[in-house]
């Protein structure tokens, strides 16, 4: 009687560590769904595969076209990076450089953010 009644102790015991340990990795799965965590892991692969490209050709050879910001090379030829994208913020919104001065809309501006940011604020005022 007393080694039935250990054996059904030990038994209920292994039953509810075994659901225990079922409960845990199915509350797991669900946290993991809920906050993308798979598909960011998998992202995250993704972008590291990327970089091992990008680095494999670090050493001056050609970077492919895939991976070439267009924005930066052009020609050929390597751009600061500030240059082209003030350039690209200048025709965006129309923005003139005269006498060292930034000019929209008959405004004149010390730097090219204000500008910008003025430029911005106008168009959102306008729609």
């Amino acid at each position: 009687m007393y080694n039935s009644d250990l054996a059904n102790m030990w038994g209920t015991i292994a039953l509810a560590l075994i659901v225990t340990i079922l409960v845990i990795l199915i509350c797991r799965e669900l946290v993991c769904w809920y906050y993308k965590i798979n598909k960011i892991v998998v992202l995250m692969e993704d972008q590291n595969e990327l970089l091992r490209k990008l680095l494999a050709n670090k050493d001056g050879s050609e970077v492919s076209k895939e991976y070439r910001n267009p924005l930066i090379v052009e020609n050929g030829l390597q751009q600061p990076e500030t240059q082209v994208t003030d350039e690209i913020l200048m025709k965006r919104y129309n923005i003139s450089l005269e006498n060292d001065k930034y000019v929209y809309s008959g405004y004149q501006y010390d730097n090219l953010k204000d500008a910008v940011n003025y430029a911005r604020i106008f168009e959102r005022q306008s729609k």
